[in-house]
C-alpha cells in the first residue's frame, strides 16, 4: 500500500503444516526477495509476528531451520537500502491477512487495483478510505 493505495500483492501457497513463526519468516524472506527483485526503495514491510521481527533485528544466530531463513533475511536487507520493518497487530492489517487467507484460492499469483479479487475488495477499500 502507498498512500492508501494497493500497489502490488502476491499470494503465495505451500501444502505442509509448520510453525506459524517459520512460517511468517519465510513469507519476509520472500517479500524482501520481491522487493530487491522490484528494486523498490523506502519500503515498510510489515508483520504481524514479533518473533520473527525480533529474530531478524536481533545479531544472535541460531542453529536451527528457522535461524537460517533469518540469516537469509537479515543477508537481503543489507544488500538493500531504505527497507524497514514494522511490527502491526493483526487486527491493524485486516487486508494482509484477508490476502493471505485466499492465497490456497488464489495461489502465486500477483495483483494489482485492476485485478483484486472481489472477495478482498471490501477490506482493500475500507483500508484506502482510512487514508
Amino acid at each position: 500500500m502507498d498512500r492508501g493505495q494497493l500497489v502490488e500483492a502476491r499470494t503465495v501457497y505451500r501444502e505442509g503444516v509448520v510453525a506459524s513463526e517459520f512460517a511468517e519468516v519465510i513469507g519476509i524472506k520472500k517479500a524482501l526477495s520481491w522487493i530487491k527483485a522490484r528494486q523498490w526503495e523506502k519500503t515498510i514491510l510489515e508483520s504481524d509476528c514479533l518473533v520473527a521481527i525480533n529474530a531478524i533485528r536481533s545479531n544472535l544466530f541460531m542453529r536451527s531451520p528457522f535461524g537460517l531463513v533469518v540469516e537469509e533475511c537479515r543477508h537481503l536487507l543489507h544488500s538493500m537500502s531504505n527497507v524497514s520493518f514494522l511490527f502491526v497487530y493483526r487486527s491493524a492489517n485486516k487486508v494482509t491477512h484477508n490476502f493471505a487467507r485466499v492465497s490456497c484460492s488464489f495461489p502465486d499469483r500477483c495483483f494489482n487495483m485492476e485485478n483484486v479479487p472481489i472477495e478482498l475488495l471490501s477490506t482493500l477499500l475500507d483500508d484506502c478510505s482510512s487514508y
